[in-house]
């Protein structure tokens, strides 16, 4: 059957999206707790085969988006773990970000954020952007916003 509707705008960004072409390096570890998309993860209890959300160990790097229907990585799936690339990390619903502030991982929810306070810095990162409205909602009525991170 032939397409008959053309969508004219993109849809919104999301948590763990690749944000440019440029080539990224990932690696893959097993989940071992479910671990949520665009948000930060660390080193599991096998620290060269598992990773666990982020909760204020040492940063791993961020999970990369990928299509699962139900919108995470469960138990002993392959994680894939962004080290270098531009992506869509997920946002603390507080976060004023501007371009080129630093990056810090929250060491709770293990969104990202630019306050050092509750939270770890992530070397070699820095926001290429301000607050992205996800899923084609304003980012003053979203609170789930997204922002691109460079991690180098």
């Amino acid at each position: 059957m032939p397409q008959l509707r053309y969508e004219l705008d993109m849809a919104g960004a999301f948590a763990g999206m690749k944000a440019d072409l440029a080539p990224d390096y990932r690696i893959s570890r097993a989940a071992e707790t479910a671990v949520a998309f665009g948000l930060g993860v660390e080193a599991g209890t096998d620290p060269n085969k598992e990773c666990v959300p982020f909760a204020g160990g040492t940063f791993l790097g961020m999970s990369v988006h990928t299509h699962k229907e139900d919108g995470q990585y469960n138990v002993g799936d392959s994680v894939a773990v962004v080290r270098t690339g531009a992506f869509y990390v997920a946002l603390e619903a507080t976060t004023n970000v501007e371009s080129g502030a630093v990056v810090y991982c929250n060491d709770t929810t293990g969104k990202f954020q630019v306050a050092a306070t509750g939270g770890t810095l992530v070397a070699n990162a820095s926001f290429l952007s301000g607050p992205v409205a996800a899923s084609g909602l304003t980012a003053a009525s979203n609170t789930e916003n997204v922002a691109v991170v460079q991690f180098k």
